[in-house]
């Protein structure tokens, strides 16, 4: 006790000195508690109560005791028996254990949960800013407590939902976890973000909400095929004729059109107590116009009349309910088939549910098919593909981009943890004390043992003996023989054996610990034990197991040992990148499974709180209420996805997060709960799927990117002998100074020698390019053509060998052949041909009639497109060669795709007219490859495709790697299910088995016939139900069918067969082979029909036995654990590699910003936009009086801010319209609608009054001009027609829901969101281009492949391959992942009756669809299969993500919060520019300056800081500008200053040490360039363009007294190079000026100049280079070429292109001349910069010849009074390196040679 007392004293003096030091820090717990001065207003910090409850709140132990009791009391609350309730749903005790634990155990939780709470508020206060209600955290506990008491309170009704807080207790445990508090903190940052996609998909539903009322709204989605043409009485019965039986004798009134009565005045206004009788066959909706894609046909001689139909709903045109009753009302829509007529669009709460569950991509392609079926095929389709494409594909994609980007960004700033003891250390260190010592002969035995285990010879050896096992292990099967069965376990037994001698060999070898030290020691060792766990639990026939049994479940173990694999695939180099990521991957997503299950058990304990025992239903689809009752234990439907039990409702959970068939969740629980539910299902989607999982995917993407970032690169080719000597050593060798001895790291030593060979290789490349373009054409003297580049497709010159061995480079046929190709024209032509061709298979198909003269026409098209691409080739071929030289025909990639076209064209054309071919014509469907061919011809596709091959290594990685996960998981399969997934079928068992429960049960457990009791024999003898005949067996001693066995095991197969059923596999996803089972895990990692398969595993029995509901529930999380693995992070694998690689290629592209600093980065992205800005007029105000006043008020910041709230009012009143609303309520809605029309007309009235003409400079003012148009264009169709309205005007009506895009500028963060669409959009469309390509060619080839295909299942009327519209559609859908694995299996069977390849038939539908025809039977294909396993493959999971890379892409560079300045500093910056310039001259003066600096918003400006005389000055001399004549700055001058300077001082306080502006793009020494060119007309006569040089501004002082700008006279200086680009020109230039020179001195000689000579070793600048270049060229009459010859606008390389003098406003768009082109071209070319310590100085002589350049103004004496030297940021770096830099007026020469030429 004296210890005790002692250790608490010790630990309130601890408390007491951190209290007095850091109060906050507690160092048992390592987090921080805060503690107000006095608690509860009474007790301080050192009252002797307080210190004790601080002591126990802070103690480690107390939040461990908490942690477990949270612990405890989730697993209680998951134990909760909704078998035992009484019959309102409530849980109750009596009878059943768990619920009376749960009883009980809740008092004692709630005791000690309020114990907490009252300890923490007693210790750390209740209230204040250190208080206990300060931590949100407590919020939630505090909640906890006050629901959980007051649910003990009689008087408080609906305890149920008070009670289901207590599931949030789990939460609790978060804030103990860093990892979790790291994940949880994301999500919460990125909340700011989150509301603005959320606000964006709020556009979303209103925009696509809107448009369905005015679209879709009305009877149109209630509407069945009726078997009379009008209601009848309750009397009428089927084959009664149907006019006796009349419900009313007025008319219908389905539609608006058909009469023009009001609500009141309908017939249907009042119910009638009658129906209109459904044709229960025909499931779709109908259309009640001719637009509907499915009507009901009547009034026709072609069907029977018996088999008319007539197209009605339940409600009239107004909105009346026709029938008195809910049912009755409900019976056309109320079936599974039309979503229990849930999905409509009668208000807008319906209209964004069904808008939400079309985004989430499950069951869209249904509702477009009833609004297809109701309304129009083409308005449905549009409607929903834009859903898909623009809700679906981007703004459910930007959630995943917000938490990528708040992830990285909250991980790049999370303190790395230290480091623990891993669990195998410490089994080690326990082991230790444990190993024995060796002796020296042991030693020396284990060294040589040692020597041989880890030897090539045996390493290789156990790899050949997994591969043999796993080949061993793959070849099981059902049905087997059985002694094939025992041939494969005594061969995995020997493996086992052998792997067992392996482990014995590395423990002797290396010994227990070292062995330990190894992780794939110890997972081999672990599967070694497994095997022998298989062995003794189901031993072979040679040790006593039974005969052909296989082993059953248990030998699944075995398929562990194909982990075993990856260390096999560790060898290969790039797949072990791809395990190491994998493997950080699944390390970091431990804290997210965490997070993860919290999340599915709460809202599993929800759920089961709300819909537990309610999801049963009657025949009707009504669900039962009445708990407990017979027809509510025994239900007619029963779904398979409820609540009523832990197991199921976390099942069901998780099936909605999947998202798969979560809507039929939906309408499940809301059929049965009403609406709310809605909330439960739509959140666990939002907060599960696209939050929780997108969470899953940004941690994958970021291990991607960082494992990309730590991997050292390659080094380039020329790696000196030393370098590429260490590296082979290996990536863990460190290279030694031999001189030091230091170590240093590879990885530098790797990064030195990358950027140097980067240098060299990119030189390199540069030089031979300049050689080739320039040198050697001036050489030749051949300047007049235009000079382009030689690249690999260049045909001349000819290869000098013969092509097909006949034609000579010299031969004339082959010349014609080669200049036809290389024409210009050619390329475009065959296009052209190719685009031709293209419609023409779209339009092609083999259901046309071949006699008919389209067919035929069709046909001798084909012919002349294969003559004529015959003819390319051969053309080609003569030209280049075939294949055996270099550059020949077939050396070409898309060469070779050209040929197999025109091989498989050529070969078609010849089989279709040749009977003994016809075998070859299914090669025609490949025919549909021809448009690949455009590829090559379009630039943007070529991108594309250039990424796709860029990551083909890598995605066959994944491949692998996903192929090695599904064998595993196969071979699992197949071991376990083999044989299950049948069942017994039949008339039989339909009729008399199943609806008898002593049948079903012996079927279900069968026993044999000797074993069986008396009444059970007698089922299978002559007087039993089944009608046997027992004639031939010897009953009752045998029973009467001879499968049946006496003794032994007995099959539910063997019973059923007896009885006369039918034993028949069930489902087409099987687990039979290691085929079936890969196909299968396949589709369920797709996300596809996974739920259903996993239902059949759970009932599954055994081999040959009927299934059991709910049999085996573990596989429920069996599945649920490979859909974490197998889609989840497998799948999930293609797009890390895809969008991993697309920032591989981007990086290439933008070399040029790699290699720079985010600040350098943010610097080159804000001159760009900065050039591409151009000054704006003022908006001057018209003298009149009436437009001046209209001016005055539409630009009155109160007048946007008044329309903005009239669209957002305007969009409310059009959603607050619904099907059935009355007349007086649709007039003011109608008028309200009119009212803001008018209002949007004035508007545009009133800034066109004020704008003029104007008023179309601004494309919102376009937008909203034709908004106004659109919707005035709607109102008078109105007005003019009435009420009879059709589809094209309610479409015109919708034009007012655009107005929303308005709002897309009114916050920063939506307006990034959609700046990320605007960028997005080139790369969204190259990529939408390349995925309609392929469109194109799948669906060509479904169309010539199973076109003729039976209607079967999923391929139906809605989604087949008859027609091309239909087949892209499909398509579309596939790509969703809609049923595509339900439309394989069924297009691939072969129906009862089919014919394979009908011939053509005018009566069959499909040859010819008319009312009355006969179905196509055309059989199934197996090529359906590679058909869509390879779409799924190509596009769901390659191409498909290059949409996310694309929007992650775009998003971050939308993303402007974190940069100085933003894109709308720059329009502030041109509408402040515009008071000073109102005419957009692009000029202000020296004078204005410092008024429009003082006055100029920030961060450009000073903006409301009144800044000083001497700041202004300070700020101005930093910026560097140029003068011009007249005293004047140019606009751009002063707007990339301006951004420069303020994106400096941004990233000073942002912590950089210093900021270096890159050289790129702005040249400093060739300042003399004037601007006289662009002087306005405005200025002085007496100014030319020879006194309007300009001079720099850091070289002159400001005067307040008198604006005078001094110089400095130029003095002869050495400058530095700074600048890679410079460094680059200067190395090229120096090498290839003396080649100039030598045809310069040629052409001197020739004139009689004897003295030139070449340059030796020049030392100059790029620009003095090539400037000098330049005259040199010009004055011997040489036109000087372009060096970057693939510039879209050839400019040279030191200076702008010739500006014109003219003083147009156009000209204001051109640079100044001080802004070259240079080095930006440079950059283009992939050369990017170094570092500044990286840059070689280059001596260069500037001479001092300011005042000798011809035009040149003198400048001005300088005042040394007044001037003072304001150093330029390049002049400070040029004194710290030693180096000078001129920045005079002046451009420097070069002194070629001593006779003073220019050269």
């Amino acid at each position: 006790m004296a210890h005790l007392a002692a250790g608490r004293h010790m630990a309130h003096r601890r408390a007491s000195a951190d209290e007095d030091g850091d109060p906050d820090f507690v160092p048992e717990l390592k987090k921080q508690l805060t503690f107000e001065e006095k608690s509860l207003n009474h007790f301080p910090k050192d009252h002797w109560i307080r210190r004790e409850v601080i002591f126990i709140i802070r103690h480690k132990y107390f939040d461990n005791f908490i942690l477990t009791m949270i612990a405890l009391n989730s697993m209680f609350l998951g134990m909760s028996d909704y078998g035992n309730v009484d019959s309102d749903g409530e849980l109750i005790a009596e009878g059943s254990w768990r619920n009376t634990l749960i009883e009980h155990s809740e008092v004692v939780f709630t005791v000690v949960f309020s114990i907490e709470c009252m300890l923490k508020v007693f210790g750390m206060g209740f209230t204040g800013q250190r208080s206990y209600l300060k931590d949100r955290w407590n919020w939630l506990d505090f909640l906890v407590v006050i629901t959980s008491w007051l649910s003990y309170v009689p008087s408080i009704p609906n305890v149920s939902v008070l009670r289901t807080f207590r599931v949030l207790r789990p939460l609790k445990s978060i804030s103990t976890n860093p990892g979790l508090q790291s994940l949880v903190i994301s999500i919460l940052n990125s909340i700011p973000q989150l509301v603005g996609v959320l606000v964006l998909l709020f556009f979303v539903f209103c925009l696509f909400g809107i448009a369905g009322l005015q679209m879709f709204a009305g009877p149109y989605m209630h509407t069945r095929c009726r078997l009379t043409p009008y209601p009848v009485n309750n009397s009428w019965t089927i084959g009664q004729p149907y006019e006796p039986f009349r419900c009313l004798p007025g008319p219908n009134f389905n539609l608006v059109e058909d009469n023009d009565f009001l609500k009141a005045e309908s017939p249907w206004y009042h119910p009638q107590d009658c129906f209109w009788p459904i044709d229960d066959e025909d499931l779709r909706m109908c259309g009640l116009t001719e637009q509907g894609m499915h009507q009901c046909h009547h009034n026709t001689d072609r069907i029977p009349e018996s088999d008319w139909r007539w197209c009605g709903s339940e409600f009239d045109a107004k909105g009346n309910a026709r029938f008195k009753g809910k049912k009755v009302m409900r019976a056309g829509t109320f079936v599974e088939e039309l979503n229990w007529g849930f999905t409509n669009f009668d208000h807008i709460f319906n209209g964004c549910i069904t808008i939400f569950q079309g985004m989430t991509l499950e069951g869209w392609s249904d509702m477009m098919f009833m609004a297809q079926d109701a309304v129009s095929p083409y308005v449905a389709a549009i409607v929903f593909i834009l859903l898909v494409l623009l809700g679906a594909f981007f703004v459910l994609n930007l959630l995943l981009a917000v938490l990528e980007d708040n992830f990285h960004h909250a991980k790049s700033e999370q303190k790395p943890a230290k480091p623990g003891t891993p669990v195998l250390e410490k089994i080690v260190n326990f082991i230790c004390p444990f190993d024995p010592p060796l002796s020296e002969n042991m030693i020396e035995n284990r060294a040589k043992l040692r020597l041989f285990v880890e030897g090539q010879g045996f390493v290789m050896f156990i790899m050949y003996l997994i591969i043999a096992n796993t080949i061993c292990l793959a070849v099981d099967h059902h049905p087997a023989d059985p002694d094939f069965t025992n041939v494969v376990d005594a061969i995995n037994f020997m493996f086992s054996l052998v792997f067992a001698i392996e482990m014995i060999l590395k423990l002797l070898a290396l010994g227990i610990l070292e062995y330990l030290q190894d992780t794939a020691n110890v997972f081999d060792g672990v599967i070694v034990i497994l095997s022998f766990v298989e062995v003794i639990a189901a031993p072979p026939v040679v040790f006593g197991g039974k005969e052909g049994e296989g082993g059953g479940a248990i030998t699944a173990l075995r398929s562990f040992r194909l982990f075993r694999i990856f260390k096999l695939m560790s060898k290969w180099k790039s797949m072990k990148k791809l395990l190491v990521k994998v493997i950080k991957t699944v390390k970091d997503l431990a804290n997210f499974g965490v997070l993860l299950t919290l999340f599915l058990y709460i809202y599993t304990l929800v759920g089961m709180q709300f819909f537990a025992n309610r999801l049963r239903f009657d025949e009707d689809g009504y669900p039962i209420h009445d708990i407990g009752s017979a027809e509510w234990k025994d239900p007619a439907i029963w779904p398979r996805s409820n609540f009523d039990d832990f197991n199921h409702a976390f099942g069901t959970v998780f099936q909605v997060l999947t998202t798969e068939n979560w809507n039929n969740i939906m309408y499940d629980c809301r059929r049965s709960t009403g609406g709310a539910s809605i909330i439960y299902t739509c959140s666990l989607i939002i907060v599960g799927n696209y939050i929780f999982m997108n969470l899953f995917l940004a941690i994958l993407l970021g291990n991607f990117s960082e494992a990309d970032e730590e991997e050292p690169e390659a080094v380039d080719e020329e790696v000196p002998p030393q370098a590429s000597t260490e590296e082979s050593a290996g990536p863990d060798v460190k290279k030694i100074n031999v001189k030091s001895h230091t170590v240093v790291p590879m990885d530098e030593v790797t990064e030195k020698l990358k950027n140097e060979q980067e240098i060299r290789s990119k030189l390199k490349k540069m030089s031979k390019t300049v050689e080739k373009t320039t040198v050697d054409n001036l050489e030749d003297g051949d300047t007049s053509e235009k000079i382009t580049s030689k690249n690999n497709d260049s045909i001349f010159p000819l290869h000098p060998n013969k092509t097909l061995y006949i034609f000579g480079p010299d031969n004339i046929f082959r010349s014609s052949c080669a200049d036809i190709i290389s024409h210009p024209k050619f390329d475009s032509t065959i296009l052209c041909f190719i685009v031709f061709s293209s419609i023409v298979l779209a339009i092609d198909n083999p259901l046309l009639n071949p006699e008919s003269d389209f067919a035929i026409g069709l046909l001798y098209i084909d012919y002349f497109l294969t003559t004529l691409f015959t003819i390319e080739m051969c053309l080609k071929i003569v030209s280049l060669g075939f294949w055996m030289d270099e550059g020949s025909y077939l050396r070409n990639s898309w060469n070779v795709l050209d040929f197999i076209v025109v091989v498989i064209s050529i070969i078609s054309t010849f089989s279709s007219s040749n009977s003994d071919l016809k075998a070859l014509r299914s090669l025609r469907a490949l025919r549909g490859l021809r448009p690949l061919r455009v590829i090559n011809r379009a630039p943007g596709l070529k991108v594309v495709v250039n990424t796709m091959f860029a990551s083909f290594p890598d995605v066959v990685n994944v491949f692998a790697f996903c192929f090695i996960f599904f064998l595993i998981f196969a071979i699992f399969g197949v071991n376990s299910l083999k044989g299950n997934m049948r069942s017994c079928s039949g008339d039989v068992f339909d009729n008399i088995i199943e609806p008898n429960a002593g049948y079903l049960t012996l079927l279900q457990s069968p026993s044999p016939y000797n074993s069986m009791s008396a009444t059970e024999q007698a089922w299978f003898g002559n007087s039993s139900e089944f009608g046997l005949n027992c004639s031939s067996y010897a009953y009752p001693s045998v029973p009467c069918c001879s499968e049946l066995p006496l003794t032994g095991l007995t099959t539910s197969k063997q019973v059923c067969e007896c009885w006369g059923g039918d034993w028949k596999v069930f489902q087409d996803q099987r687990f039979d082979h290691v085929g079936d089972a890969l196909l299968t895990f396949f589709q369920m990692s797709t996300t596809e029909g996974w739920v259903k398969i996993m239902y059949s595993m759970v009932d599954s029995n055994g081999i040959d036995m009927q299934p059991i509901r709910d049999n085996a529930i573990a596989w429920i999380y069996f599945c649920i654990f490979f859909m974490m693995i197998g889609s989840y992070l497998a799948l999930n694998l293609f797009v890390g590699v895809v969008i991993d690689n697309f920032n591989k290629m981007k990086a290439q592209f933008d070399g040029n910003l790699a290699y720079l600093t985010p600040e350098q980065q943010e610097w080159m992205k804000t001159q760009e936009i900065a050039r591409r800005l151009r000054p704006q007029k003022k908006k001057i105000r018209p003298e009149e009086t009436i437009p001046g006043l209209l001016f005055d008020i539409c630009f009155h910041p109160w007048f946007e801010w008044f329309i903005m709230w009239c669209i957002i009012v305007n969009t409310i009143i059009m959603g607050m319209e619904y099907f059935g609303q009355s007349e007086l309520y649709g007039n003011f809605l109608e008028a309200v609608n009119t009212v803001f029309a008018m209002v949007f007309t004035v508007e545009a009235i009133i800034k066109i009054s004020a704008l003029k003409w104007k008023y179309f400079d601004d494309a919102w003012n376009k937008f909203d001009f034709l908004i106004v148009l659109g919707t005035n264009v709607g109102l008078i169709f109105l007005w003019v027609a009435g009420s009879n309205i059709g589809m094209t005007v309610t479409i015109l009506r919708t034009f007012r829901i655009a107005r929303l895009l308005r709002l897309m500028n009114g916050t920063e963060s939506i307006s990034q969101l959609f700046n990320t669409l605007l960028l997005t959009l080139p790369g969204l469309g190259n990529i939408a281009l390349l995925l309609m390509l392929l469109f194109f060619i799948y669906a060509v080839m479904g169309i010539q492949m199973f076109s003729k295909t039976e209607y079967n299942g999923q391929y139906s009327e809605y989604s087949n391959f008859r027609d091309f519209g239909t087949a892209m559609v499909s398509l579309l859908r596939f790509s969703t992942g809609e049923s595509w694995d339900a439309f394989m299996h069924d297009g691939a069977r072969n129906m009862p009756n089919c014919v394979t390849d009908p011939p053509y038939n005018s009566s069959y539908c499909g040859f010819n669809d008319q009312v009355g025809c006969i179905p196509l039977n055309g059989c199934g294909s197996s090529a359906m299969f590679p058909f869509m396993i390879s779409f799924t493959l190509l596009i769901t999971f390659v191409f498909l993500n290059l949409f996310i890379g694309v929007i992650l892409e775009g998003f971050q560079n939308a993303d402007e919060s974190a940069k100085a300045v933003k894109p709308e500093d720059f329009l502030k910056f041109a509408d402040h520019w515009a008071t000073y310039d109102p005419f957009a001259t692009c000029y202000i003066t020296v004078y204005q300056l410092e008024d429009f600096v003082q006055t100029l918003y920030q961060p450009l400006g000073f903006g409301e800081y009144v800044a000083s005389e001497k700041e202004l000055q300070m700020r101005i001399n930093k910026l560097n500008l140029h003068v011009f004549s007249a005293q004047r700055v140019h606009f751009k001058d002063v707007l990339m200053a301006l951004s420069t300077e303020a994106i400096k001082s941004n990233a000073i306080k942002n912590g950089s040490e210093e900021f270096n502006v890159p050289n790129i793009g702005i040249d400093d020494t060739s300042a003399d360039h004037g601007w006289g060119a662009i002087a306005r007309e405005s200025d002085s006569p007496d100014q030319s363009d020879s006194s309007s040089r300009t001079r720099r501004m850091s070289k002159f002082s400001f005067s307040t007294k008198k604006k005078i700008v001094s110089g400095e006279k130029p003095v002869e200086k050495k400058e530095y190079v700074t600048s890679l680009e410079e460094y680059y020109a200067a190395q090229l230039i120096a090498a290839q000026i003396n080649k100039l020179h030598v045809s310069l001195r040629k052409s001197r000689r020739e004139s009689g100049d004897l003295n030139a000579r070449p340059l030796r070793n020049p030392r100059i600048s790029s620009n003095d280079a090539l400037q000098s270049l330049d005259n040199s060229a010009n004055e011997k009459g040489i036109e000087m070429p372009n060096v970057n010859s693939r510039s879209e606008s050839p400019k040279r390389i030191y200076t702008n292109e010739t500006k014109s003098s003219t003083g147009n406003e156009e000209d204001s768009d051109v640079l100044p001349n001080h802004m070259t082109a240079s080095t930006e071209q440079l950059l283009q070319n992939g050369i990017a910069p170094p570092k500044e310590s990286d840059l070689l100085p280059m001596e260069i002589s500037m001479a001092s010849t300011s005042q000798e350049r011809v035009g040149e103004v003198p400048s001005p004496k300088s005042d040394t009074n007044n001037s003072k030297k304001v150093t330029s940021p390049r002049e400070k770096y040029n004194e710290k390196t030693g180096g000078g830099m001129v920045a005079s007026a002046s451009a420097p020469t070069v002194s070629s040679n001593p006779s003073g030429d220019k050269s």
